[in-house]
């Protein structure tokens, strides 16, 4: 598990630093606003993660015969 951390950290994190300037360029935002932007998109992707895991917790249906 250590190396899947390690390895999606890496993919995901690191990538920004280099394309930052390219896509204030392309956008006309400020560097700030960009990096608020990819904060927020990261953090809405953990909350879906949470949200997948707990939906079938709470799945009425896997009641049903």
């Amino acid at each position: 598990m250590c190396i899947t951390q390690i390895t999606s950290w890496g993919i995901v994190c690191r990538p920004f630093p280099v394309r930052a300037p390219t896509i204030t360029a392309d956008t006309g935002r400020p560097t700030g606003a960009t990096a608020a932007a990819f904060s927020a998109a990261l953090d809405h992707a953990a909350v879906g993660i949470r949200i997948n895991a707990v939906c079938p917790r709470i799945d009425r249906r896997r009641d049903d015969p």
